[in-house]
């Protein structure tokens, strides 16, 4: 493995471990209103980007009916 390659890994595990810690924010915990949409977003998004990454058998519309269910009323988090 290349420097290049091992460098690339590195940052790639970097980027995964901050998005598991967003992964693992309890939102109901947030109380601003805006940081609490914010991190409902990119956990959305992380959620969206590994479903397609790993070739899961998770569809879009699975994750659409999951957030649809916990998100508040009215909110827009599509791209």
């Amino acid at each position: 493995m290349s420097s290049e390659q091992k460098e690339s890994r590195r940052l790639d595990m970097k980027e995964f471990k901050k998005e598991n810690k967003v992964l693992m924010k309890d939102v109901d915990s947030i109380k601003d209103p805006i940081l609490r949409m914010f991190f409902i977003s990119e956990q959305t998004r992380i959620l969206r980007k590994r479903a397609g990454q790993e070739g899961s058998s998770i569809a879009s519309s699975d994750i659409d009916l999951y957030l649809n269910d916990i998100l508040p009323l009215g909110a827009n988090l599509r791209d």
